[in-house]
């Protein structure tokens, strides 16, 4: 039986696997596999399905399938992520960061998670933030960082308070860096400044949490709108023109040099050094007040923000050592006109500026510049002074003729034409040595009317001349109130050492009034007693005087292992240290002795026993001394008889051909002399013996000495002091004659070296033993 070809579609669908075949009812006159109708073409009967027809029906079907199962895999996906990670809702926003000026607020939302390993994966910030208060603070108000940084103004800051500044040459921008006033280094206080503060000086762009943030020109973060140099919020730079140039003239005068006249309503003003130097740019005003450095006085290192001109200016210079050159910046517009200078003190390496001035007001032209008055040639009774004066156009230096149309300023003029005056006045000297250590003294200085003439003469004249003036300056005073208390000693010891240099010890003490002790520190005002001395062991020979005594060496010679006496070159002056070399080398606090420095060293027996007797100089008794000595190294201070150790170790001191060369009397043809430096103290003995009236004994070139200034003492010297060029002359006493020279005196010539010593410190010729 044939089945109809219907049947036999349904058939081979089903077997083939190409998907079930779907039938429904047709209406009449519509064929499944034509076209056809009623009143369409006759239908030509049914039509079997071919193989190309069945693949491009399964080219359709497959694809579509597959999107769908996608599709359906994405939002189980999607309703799996949801269920875990899922944003709250937008928290309240917190308050404003600033009151005015621009500041920020945020508001935070949650992210809610399902997820058990703790963490979460929502997508965006979890907080945002937005502009608030973007209106401009009043005028006067204080720089935003500056108020910050004065938050740690007088609290201790390594043991010293400060008046703390903004400093804007750190890299971080957003770090609160401050620089004490006066001072030379900075500060990180915080790591980020509070949220609104601008970036940098001149700028809108802010810190929001420790980062810099775009800010556009209406103030609203994330804002694109910028503004142009003409300040108009999104303009296009068409209501103003460019001025800029720079001021390049090489070589000016020391002082105030002016480098251009910015114009009253201009805007975005950047004045700038080309590269760093030790000039510094100052501003003034059409009146001669300055803002910025005037009158010789720099402000201090790192940013300052001034209100000038109804404006903010932005003066940066770097810190001592920074090779950064300096910058003024403002916004504007300015209300006044502003002159912008160059205090010069070396080469200018060119200053570079640049300002906008509105459409329609005055182009500058070539005009006459100029730079400060020199110094006056004298301080009074007529000088002249001098300054630079150059043509520039647009500050830029131009030659002269550009400027022919306007009067050329003078670059000369007298000064200083008021009489010099002659004035009277007290001059005093330095206060004179105490009388008494303690327990209540005197000292007196001097005091005596000066004639000054006004160029720097000067002259003493007779006292009345100063009568009419205040009241005469006190030439003596009361000194060393305090209780009197003294240094003791007591007996010396024996010798360390039976042969050669040792050491005697005593105790030393301070002590009152009542034999009580006291501690040092009330007798710390007076020289304490030394409580060790040299001392030299005479018991070096044996008894039949023989030199040479074998290898080992008398037993008063044996040194523990490693003393400095059997170093290679021996002790050093303290006895205890082991000298580095023959002449002393390593060594301190040489004696002032007035001795060859070899002589001045211990003696050194040496490292080897080969023992001999030598020859050694004693500084404490102005002697030679034999000593044994072990054969090898040693020092200096080494001779082979008692005739090579005097005749080496003579006193440098002593009388010669010449000008003398210490501080004490000298014999010769004329009276002995006394040579000092001003600021010492000197005693001048009488040459006629004990006078029976020592106060009005002595004269000086003839004259009576004042009480006030001289110090006749019991046995009929005199001291005299702290010295000065005044008190250089001839002294007498008794028939006897002194001539006293003193240090920036002609006839003076000590040496730098006597000048640093008080007199009675430089070496004296040592007496016997």
């Amino acid at each position: 039986m044939n089945e109809p070809a219907g049947c036999r579609l349904r058939r081979r669908s089903r077997e083939g696997g190409a998907g079930p075949a779907q039938t429904q009812a047709l209406p009449r006159g519509t064929d499944r596999v034509g076209r056809g109708g009623p009143n369409g073409p006759p239908s030509a009967g049914p039509r079997l399905l071919t193989a190309g027809d069945w693949g491009k029906m399964r080219s359709l079907f497959l694809p579509a399938v597959l999107l769908l199962s996608l599709l359906q895999a994405s939002s189980q996906a999607s309703k799996v992520r949801r269920q875990e990670d899922v944003w709250g809702s937008w928290g309240e926003w917190s308050g404003c960061s600033r009151t005015c000026g621009g500041g920020v607020s945020f508001r935070e939302r949650p992210c809610h998670s399902l997820r058990t390993d703790g963490g979460s994966s929502c997508v965006g910030p979890t907080r945002n933030y937005r502009s608030c208060n973007v209106e401009s603070c009043p005028k006067g108000s204080r720089d935003f960082r500056a108020e910050q940084c004065s938050q740690f103004d007088g609290k201790e800051f390594q043991g010293k308070t400060y008046q703390w500044l903004p400093y804007y040459g750190a890299p971080n921008k957003c770090e609160l860096n401050c620089i004490p006033k006066g001072e030379n280094f900075y500060y990180k206080h915080k790591e980020a400044v509070i949220d609104g503060t601008p970036c940098q000086p001149g700028t809108r762009d802010i810190c929001v949490e420790g980062a810099c943030q775009a800010v556009g020109c209406d103030r609203l973060l994330g804002s694109s709108k910028e503004e142009d140099e003409c300040l108009r919020c999104g303009g296009d730079g068409r209501t103003c023109y460019r001025v800029h140039g720079t001021f390049g003239v090489p070589h000016l005068t020391a002082g105030y040099n002016r480098i251009v006249v910015v114009p009253a309503g201009a805007t975005s003003i950047r004045i700038t050094e080309v590269s760093a130097s030790g000039n510094f740019l100052a501003v003034k005003n059409a009146r001669e007040e300055y803002y910025v450095n005037g009158h010789w006085t720099a402000e201090p290192a790192g940013g300052t923000a001034l209100p000038v001109a109804d404006t903010l200016l932005h003066y940066e210079r770097g810190a001592e050592g920074d090779d950064a050159p300096e910058r003024l910046r403002a916004r504007g517009p300015t209300s006044e006109p502003l002159v912008i200078e160059l205090l010069s003190q070396e080469a200018n390496p060119g200053v570079s500026y640049e300002f906008y001035v509105p459409l329609g007001g005055p182009r500058p032209g070539p005009g006459w510049s100029h730079g400060s008055w020199g110094r006056c040639s004298v301080p009074c009774g007529g000088g002249h002074q001098t300054r630079a004066v150059f043509c520039t156009s647009d500050g830029t230096a131009s030659p002269d003729h550009l400027c022919q149309a306007g009067p050329r300023p003078a670059d000369n003029r007298t000064c200083a034409l008021h009489p010099c005056p002659r004035t009277r006045r007290w001059q005093v000297g330095p206060w004179g040595p105490c009388s008494a250590p303690c327990g209540g003294g005197r000292q007196a200085r001097s005091v005596h009317c000066a004639a000054l003439d006004g160029e720097g003469g000067r002259e003493a004249t007779e006292e009345e001349e100063c009568e009419a003036l205040a009241g005469r300056p006190p030439d003596a005073r009361a000194c060393n109130l305090r209780r009197c208390s003294s240094w003791t000693a007591g007996p010396w010891g024996e010798c360390s050492a039976s042969c050669g240099p040792g050491v005697q010890r005593r105790t030393v003490g301070c002590q009152g009034g009542g034999d009580s002790p006291l501690p040092d520190a009330p007798c710390s005002g007076e020289d304490e007693p030394p409580p060790t001395r040299a001392c030299v062991g005479e018991d070096c020979l044996p008894a039949d005087g023989s030199r040479e005594v074998g290898d080992r060496g008398p037993e008063a010679q044996r040194s523990p292992p490693g003393e400095c006496r059997t170093s290679r070159y021996g002790c050093c002056y303290d006895e205890v240290t082991a000298a580095k070399g023959p002449e002393g080398e390593g060594c301190e606090g040489r004696p002032d002795l007035p001795y060859p420095a070899g002589c001045l060293l211990p003696g050194a027996l040496g490292p080897c026993p080969h023992w001999t007797t030598r020859w050694y100089f004693v500084a404490a008794a102005a002697g030679c001394n034999r000593f044994w000595y072990g054969g090898c190294h040693g020092n200096r201070n080494n001779f082979a008889s008692e005739e090579d150790c005097r005749r080496s170790c003579r006193p440098e001191t002593e009388p010669g051909p010449g000008p003398p060369s210490d501080g004490f009397p000298r014999e010769g043809a004329g009276p002995p002399t006394f040579r000092a430096a001003s600021g010492q103290v000197v005693r001048l003995p009488c040459g006629g013996g004990v006078p029976p009236d020592p106060a009005g004994a002595w004269h000086r070139d003839g004259r009576r000495v004042s009480s006030a200034r001289h110090h006749p003492q019991p046995d009929g010297s005199l001291v005299i002091g702290p010295l000065t060029e005044e008190d250089a002359g001839v002294y007498s006493c008794g028939g006897g004659h002194v001539l006293l020279q003193i240090a920036g005196d002609d006839r003076t010539g000590l040496t730098e070296e006597e000048r640093g010593r008080p007199a009675a410190s430089r070496p004296q010729r040592p007496g016997p033993g």
